[in-house]
């Protein structure tokens, strides 16, 4: 409900899914491939895949696991050297020599060699991987693109050592990798513990779709909709709310005060007309507030200065 208009993963777009540990991430993506059709990649850097889970999975969802075997191709590189070589030597044709139709390509997890080799280790070497890792994934998405894939990528997290009280969870923690990694996706979301055994999707960019966020569970068939409809409602309802929250764009719990208003007519944030229209302020603060701005004005005080002013006062 989040990957696209009508359900599902468009064929040709880019995934990444983050999260921390536990969330969720790996089954989502043994989901996809009990559900894909023709060629499957699968590059497990983490060396977590598992045959009877996977079996399990297929199963559940009334899938074929050995039928599904035959379509699968799995690789499991020990570092970021064998994940490039790997990527580098996809097959692109048949036995017959006819081009592969390729229904997904599953990379679990993208960073972990990246993050973990220490010759890459060093902010003086930060800039010479961020490039390799982006000729990597652009050698992904060409691959995908020639045969008609879907791309899945996962990544685990770090959190902001700097991070600020009361900051957003997204400003916090972050897939590595940096704008190198979310710069590429087409769709990127952000999976996070809930409830119990309930976790939640969170879309957090999109080229084509609102930002939103869906509960889950983990199940014997990977993930699926909580069954029962009130505990489900229940779940959508509170994610709601903490989407509104996201969306609206307010940095404080708290409201504006008058004074708050006061100083954003005085820095220009907002006009005498539209603090007068929304209620905001009165006619007679208004007035106010402009002999005070054209007393400053006539001592030759800009309204940068007025503003960095303001700055200093908070």
């Amino acid at each position: 409900r989040i990957l696209s208009k009508s359900g599902g993963i468009e064929q040709g777009s880019t995934v990444l899914v983050y999260g921390y540990p536990e969330t969720g991430k790996t089954q989502i993506a043994e989901a996809f491939m009990a559900e894909a059709k023709d060629l499957i990649v699968m590059i497990d850097s983490e060396h977590t895949f598992r045959g009877t889970r996977f079996r399990e999975i297929c199963e559940s969802r009334g899938k074929d696991p050995y039928e599904i075997s035959k379509r699968l191709k799995y690789y499991h590189p020990d570092d970021w050297m064998e994940q490039e070589k790997v990527i580098n030597s996809l097959e692109e044709f048949d036995e017959d020599g006819n081009f592969l139709k390729v229904g997904l390509v599953v990379v679990d997890s993208i960073m972990k060699h990246w993050s973990a080799a220490r010759e890459w280790h060093g902010r003086d070497k930060m800039g010479r991987r961020a490039q390799m890792i982006r000729a990597e994934l652009n050698d992904l998405a060409s691959y995908c693109r020639r045969h008609g894939a879907v791309l899945l990528l996962t990544s685990h997290v770090y959190e902001t050592p700097d991070a600020k009280a009361f900051s957003s969870l997204e400003s916090i923690v972050h897939p590595p990798g940096g704008p190198t990694l979310l710069h590429f996706p087409d769709y990127v979301i952000f999976i996070k513990k809930f409830r119990d055994n309930v976790r939640t999707a969170r879309l957090v960019g999109s080229p084509d779709l609102p930002q939103q966020e869906i509960p889950f569970i983990l199940d014997i068939s990977g993930i699926r909709d909580m069954p029962d409809p009130t505990e489900r409602m229940m779940a959508f309802e509170m994610t709601s709310k903490y989407g509104e929250k996201f969306l609206s764009g307010k940095v404080s719990q708290k409201g504006p005060s008058k004074e708050d208003y006061k100083k954003a007519l005085k820095s220009g944030f907002i006009s005498p007309e539209e603090a007068k229209e929304k209620g905001w302020l009165t006619d007679e603060e208004i007035e106010k507030i402009k002999i005070e701005l054209e007393e400053l004005r006539k001592k030759g005080t800009s309204i940068k200065e007025i503003y960095e002013e303001m700055k200093q006062l908070q």
